[in-house]
Protein backbone atom coordinates (compact mmCIF):
# COMPACT_ATOMS: atom_id res chain seq x y z
CA UNK A 1 0.00 0.00 0.00
CA UNK A 2 0.92 3.25 -0.53
CA UNK A 3 1.77 4.79 3.10
CA UNK A 4 1.64 8.41 2.04
CA UNK A 5 -2.24 7.37 0.39
CA UNK A 6 -3.01 5.72 4.14
CA UNK A 7 -1.66 8.22 6.39
CA UNK A 8 -4.04 10.92 4.32
CA UNK A 9 -6.97 8.47 4.90
CA UNK A 10 -6.30 7.96 8.58
CA UNK A 11 -6.26 11.70 8.93
CA UNK A 12 -9.68 12.00 6.91
CA UNK A 13 -11.31 9.59 9.51
CA UNK A 14 -9.93 10.94 12.80
CA UNK A 15 -11.91 13.89 12.26
CA UNK A 16 -15.08 11.81 12.24
CA UNK A 17 -17.05 12.03 15.48
CA UNK A 18 -21.24 10.81 16.35
CA UNK A 19 -19.45 8.09 18.21
CA UNK A 20 -20.65 5.84 15.40
CA UNK A 21 -18.27 3.12 14.15
CA UNK A 22 -15.54 4.02 11.72
CA UNK A 23 -13.60 1.11 10.09
CA UNK A 24 -9.99 1.85 8.57
CA UNK A 25 -9.94 -1.71 6.45
CA UNK A 26 -5.90 -2.36 5.50
CA UNK A 27 -7.08 -4.50 2.80
CA UNK A 28 -9.35 -2.06 0.60
CA UNK A 29 -8.12 -2.20 -3.05
CA UNK A 30 -5.75 0.51 -3.98
CA UNK A 31 -6.30 1.13 -7.54
CA UNK A 32 -2.56 2.33 -9.31
CA UNK A 33 -3.34 5.28 -12.04
CA UNK A 34 -0.08 6.97 -13.53
CA UNK A 35 -2.60 9.59 -14.91
CA UNK A 36 -0.72 9.54 -18.21
CA UNK A 37 -3.56 9.35 -21.07
CA UNK A 38 -3.81 6.18 -23.09
CA UNK A 39 -4.63 6.00 -26.86
CA UNK A 40 -8.47 4.97 -26.34
CA UNK A 41 -10.57 3.44 -28.96
CA UNK A 42 -14.36 3.95 -28.48
CA UNK A 43 -14.84 0.22 -29.00
CA UNK A 44 -12.05 -0.72 -26.23
CA UNK A 45 -14.97 0.07 -24.07
CA UNK A 46 -18.07 0.26 -25.54
CA UNK A 47 -20.00 -2.23 -28.80
CA UNK A 48 -22.65 0.13 -29.40
CA UNK A 49 -23.33 3.71 -29.46
CA UNK A 50 -27.09 4.63 -30.29
CA UNK A 51 -28.81 8.10 -29.67
CA UNK A 52 -32.03 9.58 -27.64
CA UNK A 53 -32.41 12.79 -28.58
CA UNK A 54 -35.28 14.04 -25.83
CA UNK A 55 -38.49 15.82 -27.51
CA UNK A 56 -38.18 19.23 -27.32
CA UNK A 57 -41.44 20.94 -27.28
CA UNK A 58 -42.87 23.88 -24.79
CA UNK A 59 -43.70 21.41 -21.49
CA UNK A 60 -40.54 19.63 -22.22
CA UNK A 61 -37.87 22.41 -22.57
CA UNK A 62 -34.46 21.84 -19.95
CA UNK A 63 -32.11 24.18 -19.02
CA UNK A 64 -29.75 21.24 -17.71
CA UNK A 65 -29.30 18.13 -17.28
CA UNK A 66 -27.75 16.95 -13.85
CA UNK A 67 -29.04 13.12 -13.39
CA UNK A 68 -31.07 10.34 -14.86
CA UNK A 69 -32.41 7.59 -13.33
CA UNK A 70 -34.23 4.79 -15.87
CA UNK A 71 -37.13 2.48 -14.29
CA UNK A 72 -39.39 0.29 -16.26
CA UNK A 73 -38.09 1.51 -19.52
CA UNK A 74 -38.76 5.22 -18.96
CA UNK A 75 -36.05 7.78 -18.38
CA UNK A 76 -36.41 10.19 -15.63
CA UNK A 77 -34.77 13.30 -16.45
CA UNK A 78 -33.90 15.79 -13.28
CA UNK A 79 -32.95 19.52 -14.62
CA UNK A 80 -30.97 21.39 -12.21
CA UNK A 81 -31.79 24.59 -13.95
CA UNK A 82 -35.44 24.86 -14.01
CA UNK A 83 -35.71 22.55 -10.38
CA UNK A 84 -37.83 19.58 -12.54
CA UNK A 85 -38.45 16.09 -13.14
CA UNK A 86 -39.21 15.61 -16.48
CA UNK A 87 -40.30 11.99 -17.96
CA UNK A 88 -39.42 10.42 -21.20
CA UNK A 89 -39.94 7.01 -22.83
CA UNK A 90 -36.83 4.90 -24.08
CA UNK A 91 -36.77 6.70 -27.65
CA UNK A 92 -36.79 10.05 -25.89
CA UNK A 93 -40.69 10.39 -26.37
CA UNK A 94 -41.83 13.19 -23.63
CA UNK A 95 -44.66 11.65 -21.04
CA UNK A 96 -44.77 13.87 -18.44
CA UNK A 97 -43.22 16.52 -15.85
CA UNK A 98 -43.37 17.64 -12.17
CA UNK A 99 -42.55 20.83 -11.72
CA UNK A 100 -44.27 22.19 -8.69
CA UNK A 101 -42.99 26.04 -7.77
CA UNK A 102 -45.18 27.16 -5.45
CA UNK A 103 -46.52 26.90 -1.66
CA UNK A 104 -48.97 25.01 -1.77
CA UNK A 105 -49.41 21.22 -1.08
CA UNK A 106 -47.03 19.82 -2.85
CA UNK A 107 -45.20 22.30 -4.22
CA UNK A 108 -42.03 23.23 -3.56
CA UNK A 109 -39.30 26.72 -4.44
CA UNK A 110 -36.28 24.41 -5.11
CA UNK A 111 -35.27 20.95 -5.70
CA UNK A 112 -31.72 19.53 -5.24
CA UNK A 113 -32.07 15.65 -6.20
CA UNK A 114 -34.31 13.28 -6.43
CA UNK A 115 -34.88 8.89 -5.92
CA UNK A 116 -37.48 6.53 -7.12
CA UNK A 117 -38.26 4.14 -4.64
CA UNK A 118 -39.02 0.78 -6.78
CA UNK A 119 -40.76 -1.01 -4.12
CA UNK A 120 -43.53 1.61 -3.43
CA UNK A 121 -43.78 2.89 -6.98
CA UNK A 122 -43.23 6.34 -6.13
CA UNK A 123 -41.02 9.33 -6.77
CA UNK A 124 -39.38 11.21 -4.01
CA UNK A 125 -38.29 14.82 -4.70
CA UNK A 126 -35.18 16.15 -2.28
CA UNK A 127 -36.14 20.28 -0.71
CA UNK A 128 -33.00 21.65 0.19
CA UNK A 129 -34.76 23.24 2.91
CA UNK A 130 -35.45 19.86 5.03
CA UNK A 131 -38.46 17.98 2.95
CA UNK A 132 -38.91 15.34 0.76
CA UNK A 133 -41.77 15.20 -1.11
CA UNK A 134 -43.40 12.36 -2.48
CA UNK A 135 -45.31 11.56 -5.98
CA UNK A 136 -46.34 8.76 -7.61
CA UNK A 137 -44.87 7.61 -11.04
CA UNK A 138 -47.46 9.67 -12.72
CA UNK A 139 -46.47 13.06 -10.92
CA UNK A 140 -49.43 13.33 -8.56
CA UNK A 141 -48.69 14.35 -5.00
CA UNK A 142 -48.58 11.80 -2.32
CA UNK A 143 -47.48 13.10 1.17
CA UNK A 144 -44.63 15.56 2.33
CA UNK A 145 -41.88 14.04 5.02
CA UNK A 146 -39.96 16.83 6.94
CA UNK A 147 -36.83 16.50 7.66
CA UNK A 148 -34.84 16.79 11.31
CA UNK A 149 -33.23 20.13 11.91
CA UNK A 150 -30.50 20.95 12.21
CA UNK A 151 -28.92 20.61 9.25
CA UNK A 152 -30.48 23.31 8.05
CA UNK A 153 -29.70 22.90 4.25
CA UNK A 154 -29.78 19.00 2.21
CA UNK A 155 -28.27 18.72 -0.69
CA UNK A 156 -28.01 14.60 -1.65
CA UNK A 157 -29.93 12.06 -0.96
CA UNK A 158 -29.79 8.13 -1.83
CA UNK A 159 -32.49 5.62 -0.63
CA UNK A 160 -31.41 2.47 1.24
CA UNK A 161 -33.86 -0.26 1.68
CA UNK A 162 -36.29 -0.12 4.76
CA UNK A 163 -37.40 3.05 3.86
CA UNK A 164 -34.26 4.59 4.77
CA UNK A 165 -32.54 7.77 3.23
CA UNK A 166 -29.07 8.87 3.39
CA UNK A 167 -28.67 12.55 2.98
CA UNK A 168 -25.62 14.60 2.60
CA UNK A 169 -25.69 17.87 4.28
CA UNK A 170 -23.68 21.10 4.89
CA UNK A 171 -24.72 23.35 8.00
CA UNK A 172 -23.32 26.76 9.34
CA UNK A 173 -22.20 27.44 12.39
CA UNK A 174 -18.45 28.28 12.86
CA UNK A 175 -16.53 25.62 11.07
CA UNK A 176 -18.54 24.12 8.00
CA UNK A 177 -19.66 20.86 8.95
CA UNK A 178 -20.89 18.06 5.87
CA UNK A 179 -23.14 15.82 7.65
CA UNK A 180 -24.18 12.35 6.62
CA UNK A 181 -27.96 11.59 7.81
CA UNK A 182 -29.61 7.91 8.01
CA UNK A 183 -33.73 9.30 8.04
CA UNK A 184 -36.90 7.15 8.32
CA UNK A 185 -39.30 7.98 5.28
CA UNK A 186 -41.93 6.54 7.60
CA UNK A 187 -41.25 8.59 10.78
CA UNK A 188 -39.18 11.60 9.28
CA UNK A 189 -36.67 10.95 12.53
CA UNK A 190 -32.89 10.57 12.50
CA UNK A 191 -31.38 6.92 13.15
CA UNK A 192 -27.87 7.76 12.77
CA UNK A 193 -25.12 10.38 11.57
CA UNK A 194 -21.47 10.30 10.99
CA UNK A 195 -20.32 14.05 11.02
CA UNK A 196 -16.74 15.32 10.08
CA UNK A 197 -15.48 19.07 9.73
CA UNK A 198 -14.09 20.39 6.51
CA UNK A 199 -13.81 23.59 4.85
CA UNK A 200 -16.63 23.93 2.42
CA UNK A 201 -14.56 25.08 -0.13
CA UNK A 202 -13.23 21.75 -0.54
CA UNK A 203 -17.20 20.83 -1.36
CA UNK A 204 -17.75 22.56 -4.46
CA UNK A 205 -18.82 21.05 -8.40
CA UNK A 206 -19.12 16.96 -7.07
CA UNK A 207 -22.24 16.77 -9.10
CA UNK A 208 -23.38 13.56 -7.26
CA UNK A 209 -22.22 12.78 -3.59
CA UNK A 210 -23.53 9.23 -3.21
CA UNK A 211 -23.83 6.36 -5.99
CA UNK A 212 -25.06 2.72 -5.63
CA UNK A 213 -24.50 -0.81 -6.91
CA UNK A 214 -26.78 -3.10 -8.15
CA UNK A 215 -25.93 -4.95 -4.35
CA UNK A 216 -27.27 -2.25 -2.61
CA UNK A 217 -24.24 -0.60 -1.44
CA UNK A 218 -24.26 2.84 -1.27
CA UNK A 219 -20.68 4.72 -1.52
CA UNK A 220 -19.97 8.29 -0.53
CA UNK A 221 -17.05 10.41 -2.62
CA UNK A 222 -15.32 13.75 -1.83
CA UNK A 223 -14.47 16.14 -4.78
CA UNK A 224 -10.46 16.27 -3.58
CA UNK A 225 -10.14 12.84 -2.26
CA UNK A 226 -8.67 9.71 -3.41
CA UNK A 227 -10.73 7.59 -1.38
CA UNK A 228 -13.99 6.20 -1.78
CA UNK A 229 -16.42 5.46 1.20
CA UNK A 230 -19.03 2.65 1.81
CA UNK A 231 -22.10 4.01 4.27
CA UNK A 232 -24.29 2.19 6.47
CA UNK A 233 -26.16 3.18 9.10
CA UNK A 234 -23.43 1.26 11.50
CA UNK A 235 -20.27 2.22 10.39
CA UNK A 236 -18.50 4.09 7.31
CA UNK A 237 -15.06 2.53 5.72
CA UNK A 238 -13.18 2.69 2.89
CA UNK A 239 -14.15 0.65 -0.23
CA UNK A 240 -11.73 1.79 -2.19
CA UNK A 241 -8.67 4.23 -3.39
CA UNK A 242 -7.20 5.51 -6.63
CA UNK A 243 -3.18 6.39 -6.28
CA UNK A 244 -1.57 8.48 -8.76
CA UNK A 245 1.89 8.56 -6.97
CA UNK A 246 3.41 12.08 -6.79
CA UNK A 247 0.42 13.68 -8.19
CA UNK A 248 -1.78 12.62 -5.66
CA UNK A 249 -4.03 15.70 -4.43
CA UNK A 250 -2.40 16.67 -0.88
CA UNK A 251 -5.20 18.74 1.20
CA UNK A 252 -3.42 18.90 4.12
CA UNK A 253 -1.05 21.07 2.26
CA UNK A 254 -3.14 23.25 0.56
CA UNK A 255 -4.11 26.62 1.85
CA UNK A 256 -7.28 27.80 2.09
CA UNK A 257 -8.25 31.12 0.70
CA UNK A 258 -9.56 32.95 4.28
CA UNK A 259 -12.46 35.82 4.17
CA UNK A 260 -15.45 36.54 5.74
CA UNK A 261 -16.91 35.53 2.94
CA UNK A 262 -17.59 31.94 1.81
CA UNK A 263 -18.73 33.44 -1.92
CA UNK A 264 -15.40 35.20 -2.10
CA UNK A 265 -13.09 32.36 -1.02
CA UNK A 266 -14.98 29.79 -3.36
CA UNK A 267 -14.63 31.84 -6.24
CA UNK A 268 -11.36 32.74 -5.53
CA UNK A 269 -10.78 29.16 -5.06
CA UNK A 270 -12.20 28.40 -8.34
CA UNK A 271 -10.27 30.52 -10.29
CA UNK A 272 -7.13 29.38 -8.75
CA UNK A 273 -8.01 26.20 -9.95
CA UNK A 274 -8.77 27.04 -12.82
CA UNK A 275 -5.48 28.69 -13.27
CA UNK A 276 -3.66 25.78 -12.27
CA UNK A 277 -1.99 27.71 -9.46
CA UNK A 278 -3.22 25.27 -6.76
CA UNK A 279 -1.54 22.46 -5.18
CA UNK A 280 -4.15 20.58 -5.79
CA UNK A 281 -4.22 19.05 -9.40
CA UNK A 282 -7.12 17.36 -10.21
CA UNK A 283 -10.82 17.11 -8.84
CA UNK A 284 -13.40 14.03 -9.15
CA UNK A 285 -16.81 15.30 -10.65
CA UNK A 286 -17.96 12.36 -10.88
CA UNK A 287 -17.34 8.44 -9.52
CA UNK A 288 -19.52 5.30 -10.24
CA UNK A 289 -19.02 2.22 -11.29
CA UNK A 290 -19.88 -1.04 -12.99
CA UNK A 291 -19.40 -4.82 -12.87
CA UNK A 292 -16.38 -3.95 -15.07
CA UNK A 293 -14.66 -0.92 -13.92
CA UNK A 294 -14.44 1.89 -11.44
CA UNK A 295 -15.25 5.03 -13.36
CA UNK A 296 -13.91 8.57 -12.37
CA UNK A 297 -14.67 11.93 -14.58
CA UNK A 298 -11.87 13.87 -13.27
CA UNK A 299 -11.68 17.73 -13.65
CA UNK A 300 -8.26 19.80 -14.12
CA UNK A 301 -6.93 22.89 -14.41
CA UNK A 302 -8.10 25.15 -17.66
CA UNK A 303 -11.32 23.05 -17.44
CA UNK A 304 -9.64 20.25 -19.26
CA UNK A 305 -12.03 17.06 -17.73
CA UNK A 306 -10.97 13.69 -18.25
CA UNK A 307 -12.21 9.90 -18.49
CA UNK A 308 -10.54 7.33 -16.09
CA UNK A 309 -12.21 3.33 -16.49
CA UNK A 310 -10.51 0.84 -14.51
CA UNK A 311 -11.24 -2.22 -15.14
CA UNK A 312 -11.66 -4.71 -12.25
CA UNK A 313 -10.63 -7.56 -13.24
CA UNK A 314 -7.33 -7.25 -14.87
CA UNK A 315 -6.09 -3.60 -13.61
CA UNK A 316 -5.74 -1.87 -16.76
CA UNK A 317 -7.03 1.33 -17.37
CA UNK A 318 -8.21 4.12 -19.95
CA UNK A 319 -7.52 7.24 -19.07
CA UNK A 320 -8.26 9.89 -21.49
CA UNK A 321 -9.96 13.07 -22.74
CA UNK A 322 -11.11 12.27 -26.29
CA UNK A 323 -11.06 9.05 -28.01
CA UNK A 324 -8.88 7.75 -30.96
CA UNK A 325 -11.98 8.19 -33.23
CA UNK A 326 -11.93 12.87 -31.86
CA UNK A 327 -15.17 11.75 -30.27
CA UNK A 328 -15.60 14.21 -27.14
CA UNK A 329 -17.58 12.09 -24.30
CA UNK A 330 -19.48 14.30 -21.84
CA UNK A 331 -19.52 13.80 -18.37
CA UNK A 332 -22.55 10.67 -17.66
CA UNK A 333 -25.19 11.32 -16.18
CA UNK A 334 -26.73 8.03 -15.53
CA UNK A 335 -24.33 4.60 -15.43
CA UNK A 336 -25.42 1.13 -15.23
CA UNK A 337 -23.93 -2.49 -15.73
CA UNK A 338 -25.29 -2.43 -19.31
CA UNK A 339 -24.45 1.25 -20.51
CA UNK A 340 -23.37 4.63 -19.92
CA UNK A 341 -25.50 8.03 -20.87
CA UNK A 342 -24.17 11.34 -21.31
CA UNK A 343 -24.99 14.76 -23.30
CA UNK A 344 -24.15 14.88 -27.10
CA UNK A 345 -21.59 17.32 -27.36
CA UNK A 346 -23.41 19.24 -29.96
CA UNK A 347 -20.49 21.48 -31.25
CA UNK A 348 -18.38 18.57 -32.37
CA UNK A 349 -21.45 16.47 -33.04
CA UNK A 350 -20.12 14.89 -36.51
CA UNK A 351 -17.29 13.57 -35.06
CA UNK A 352 -19.47 10.60 -33.73
CA UNK A 353 -21.50 10.12 -36.75
CA UNK A 354 -19.85 7.47 -38.28
CA UNK A 355 -19.73 5.09 -35.19
CA UNK A 356 -23.30 5.38 -34.55
CA UNK A 357 -25.31 1.80 -34.12
CA UNK A 358 -27.69 2.60 -37.11
CA UNK A 359 -28.56 4.88 -40.30
CA UNK A 360 -31.47 5.91 -38.40
CA UNK A 361 -29.40 6.93 -35.49
CA UNK A 362 -27.51 9.34 -38.12
CA UNK A 363 -30.40 10.94 -39.62
CA UNK A 364 -31.98 11.79 -36.05
CA UNK A 365 -28.33 13.03 -35.80
CA UNK A 366 -28.21 15.06 -38.67
CA UNK A 367 -31.93 16.83 -37.69
CA UNK A 368 -31.14 18.01 -34.45
CA UNK A 369 -31.23 21.77 -34.02
CA UNK A 370 -29.43 24.28 -31.80
CA UNK A 371 -32.35 24.93 -29.92
CA UNK A 372 -33.26 21.57 -29.57
CA UNK A 373 -33.55 19.78 -25.88
CA UNK A 374 -30.04 17.69 -25.41
CA UNK A 375 -29.66 14.55 -26.96
CA UNK A 376 -28.39 11.68 -24.79
CA UNK A 377 -25.68 9.15 -26.01
CA UNK A 378 -25.88 5.89 -25.00
CA UNK A 379 -22.91 3.79 -24.60
CA UNK A 380 -23.74 0.39 -24.72
CA UNK A 381 -20.69 -1.87 -22.63
CA UNK A 382 -18.56 -3.88 -24.23
CA UNK A 383 -18.43 -7.23 -22.89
Amino acid sequence: MNYKLFFNSLFIILFYSCGQQVSLDKDYPVLHVTLEETKTSLFDIFEKIELIPLETNNESLIKWVTKVKKYQDIFYVFDGGLYALLIFDHTGAYIDKIHRIGRGPGEYSMIYDFFIDTLQSQIGLLSPWGSVLFYNLKGDFIKKVDLPNPPPAYRHVELLPDNICLFWSISDGGDRFDVLNFVSMETGEKIRSFEYIENNVLTTWTSQIFHQDNNGNVFFIRGFSNEVFTVTPEKLSIAYAWDFGKKNNDIKEYQLPKSSDQNVDIRTFFQSFMDGTTSLSYHFSLQDQTDQYYYANMRFAFDTRKHLFYHKQTNKYHFFEHTTEGVSIIRPVLITDEFMLSELDFEKKEAISAYLFSDEDRQKLANLQEEDNPCLVKYTFKR
